[in-house]
Protein backbone atom coordinates (compact mmCIF):
# COMPACT_ATOMS: atom_id res chain seq x y z
CA UNK A 1 0.00 0.00 0.00
CA UNK A 2 2.81 2.43 0.81
CA UNK A 3 4.50 1.91 -2.57
CA UNK A 4 1.22 2.64 -4.33
CA UNK A 5 0.75 5.78 -2.28
CA UNK A 6 4.25 6.96 -3.20
CA UNK A 7 3.86 6.35 -6.90
CA UNK A 8 0.37 7.79 -7.03
CA UNK A 9 0.84 10.94 -4.97
CA UNK A 10 4.43 11.68 -4.06
CA UNK A 11 6.24 10.70 -7.25
CA UNK A 12 4.51 13.38 -9.37
CA UNK A 13 5.20 16.01 -6.71
CA UNK A 14 8.85 14.96 -6.56
CA UNK A 15 9.13 15.07 -10.34
CA UNK A 16 7.62 18.56 -10.41
CA UNK A 17 10.08 19.77 -7.75
CA UNK A 18 13.05 18.31 -9.59
CA UNK A 19 11.92 19.88 -12.85
CA UNK A 20 11.51 23.27 -11.19
CA UNK A 21 14.91 22.97 -9.52
CA UNK A 22 16.51 22.05 -12.84
CA UNK A 23 14.92 25.04 -14.59
CA UNK A 24 15.99 27.34 -11.75
CA UNK A 25 19.59 26.13 -11.85
CA UNK A 26 19.94 26.45 -15.60
CA UNK A 27 18.32 29.84 -16.18
CA UNK A 28 20.37 31.91 -18.59
CA UNK A 29 20.18 35.53 -19.70
CA UNK A 30 17.85 36.33 -22.59
CA UNK A 31 20.56 36.47 -25.30
CA UNK A 32 22.62 33.49 -24.11
CA UNK A 33 21.28 30.94 -26.60
CA UNK A 34 21.75 33.36 -29.51
CA UNK A 35 25.34 33.88 -28.37
CA UNK A 36 25.94 30.12 -28.23
CA UNK A 37 24.35 29.72 -31.66
CA UNK A 38 26.82 32.28 -33.05
CA UNK A 39 29.75 30.15 -31.87
CA UNK A 40 29.05 27.78 -34.77
CA UNK A 41 30.37 30.48 -37.10
CA UNK A 42 33.49 31.16 -35.02
CA UNK A 43 35.79 29.23 -37.44
CA UNK A 44 38.52 27.85 -35.23
CA UNK A 45 37.77 30.09 -32.29
CA UNK A 46 34.78 28.14 -30.96
CA UNK A 47 36.19 27.74 -27.46
CA UNK A 48 36.94 31.45 -27.16
CA UNK A 49 33.46 32.27 -28.48
CA UNK A 50 31.86 29.92 -25.94
CA UNK A 51 33.88 31.49 -23.12
CA UNK A 52 32.80 34.93 -24.32
CA UNK A 53 29.16 33.78 -24.09
CA UNK A 54 29.77 32.53 -20.57
CA UNK A 55 31.35 35.88 -19.68
CA UNK A 56 28.28 37.69 -21.06
CA UNK A 57 26.15 35.49 -18.83
CA UNK A 58 28.30 36.34 -15.81
CA UNK A 59 27.98 40.08 -16.59
CA UNK A 60 24.20 39.73 -16.91
CA UNK A 61 23.90 38.08 -13.48
CA UNK A 62 26.46 40.42 -11.92
CA UNK A 63 24.43 43.42 -13.08
CA UNK A 64 21.27 41.88 -11.61
CA UNK A 65 23.12 41.13 -8.39
CA UNK A 66 24.38 44.72 -8.09
CA UNK A 67 20.92 46.15 -8.76
CA UNK A 68 19.39 43.80 -6.21
CA UNK A 69 22.07 44.68 -3.65
CA UNK A 70 21.24 48.38 -4.01
CA UNK A 71 17.52 47.60 -3.60
CA UNK A 72 18.25 45.39 -0.59
CA UNK A 73 20.12 48.27 1.06
CA UNK A 74 17.03 50.43 0.47
CA UNK A 75 14.90 47.75 2.12
CA UNK A 76 17.22 47.95 5.14
CA UNK A 77 16.32 51.63 5.48
CA UNK A 78 12.83 50.54 6.54
CA UNK A 79 14.09 47.90 9.00
CA UNK A 80 13.71 48.35 12.75
CA UNK A 81 17.51 48.76 12.95
CA UNK A 82 18.55 50.15 9.53
CA UNK A 83 22.25 50.45 10.32
CA UNK A 84 22.46 46.93 11.68
CA UNK A 85 20.52 45.57 8.69
CA UNK A 86 22.90 47.26 6.23
CA UNK A 87 25.92 46.07 8.20
CA UNK A 88 24.70 42.46 8.18
CA UNK A 89 23.81 42.65 4.51
CA UNK A 90 27.28 44.02 3.71
CA UNK A 91 28.93 41.28 5.80
CA UNK A 92 26.92 38.60 4.04
CA UNK A 93 27.85 40.02 0.65
CA UNK A 94 31.56 40.13 1.52
CA UNK A 95 31.45 36.54 2.74
CA UNK A 96 29.64 35.54 -0.44
CA UNK A 97 32.39 37.14 -2.56
CA UNK A 98 34.99 35.10 -0.65
CA UNK A 99 32.95 31.94 -1.26
CA UNK A 100 32.52 32.70 -4.98
CA UNK A 101 36.22 33.34 -5.45
CA UNK A 102 37.26 30.26 -3.46
CA UNK A 103 34.94 28.02 -5.49
CA UNK A 104 36.29 29.46 -8.73
CA UNK A 105 39.84 28.77 -7.56
CA UNK A 106 38.88 25.22 -6.58
CA UNK A 107 37.44 24.63 -10.06
CA UNK A 108 40.67 26.01 -11.54
CA UNK A 109 42.55 23.31 -9.63
CA UNK A 110 40.52 20.43 -11.07
CA UNK A 111 40.20 21.93 -14.54
CA UNK A 112 43.24 24.16 -15.11
CA UNK A 113 44.24 26.12 -18.14
CA UNK A 114 42.66 28.10 -20.86
CA UNK A 115 40.28 26.80 -23.44
CA UNK A 116 37.57 24.46 -22.25
CA UNK A 117 39.46 24.09 -18.96
CA UNK A 118 38.27 27.60 -18.03
CA UNK A 119 34.60 26.72 -18.61
CA UNK A 120 33.90 24.99 -15.25
CA UNK A 121 35.37 27.89 -13.29
CA UNK A 122 33.37 30.46 -15.22
CA UNK A 123 30.25 28.31 -14.93
CA UNK A 124 30.73 28.17 -11.16
CA UNK A 125 31.03 31.96 -11.01
CA UNK A 126 27.87 32.32 -13.13
CA UNK A 127 25.89 29.87 -10.99
CA UNK A 128 26.93 31.39 -7.66
CA UNK A 129 26.32 34.92 -8.94
CA UNK A 130 22.89 33.94 -10.24
CA UNK A 131 22.01 32.30 -6.95
CA UNK A 132 23.11 35.34 -4.95
CA UNK A 133 21.17 37.71 -7.23
CA UNK A 134 18.07 35.58 -6.72
CA UNK A 135 18.69 35.36 -2.97
CA UNK A 136 18.83 39.16 -2.77
CA UNK A 137 15.65 39.33 -4.85
CA UNK A 138 13.97 37.11 -2.26
CA UNK A 139 15.28 39.40 0.52
CA UNK A 140 13.78 42.39 -1.30
CA UNK A 141 10.39 40.71 -1.75
CA UNK A 142 10.29 39.75 1.92
CA UNK A 143 11.13 43.31 2.93
CA UNK A 144 8.48 44.75 0.63
CA UNK A 145 5.85 42.38 2.02
CA UNK A 146 6.73 43.43 5.55
CA UNK A 147 6.45 47.10 4.64
CA UNK A 148 3.02 46.50 3.10
CA UNK A 149 1.72 44.78 6.24
CA UNK A 150 3.00 47.50 8.61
Amino acid sequence: MRAGYFSLFLAPVLALCLTAASAFASEQPPDFQACIDRTENAKGAVVQAMLACRDESIRYWDNRLNANYRKAREICAAASEPGECRQKLQRAERLWIQYRDAMSEAFDQVSPGMGLGAMPSRSAVRRTTQHQAEELDFFIRQGEELRETN
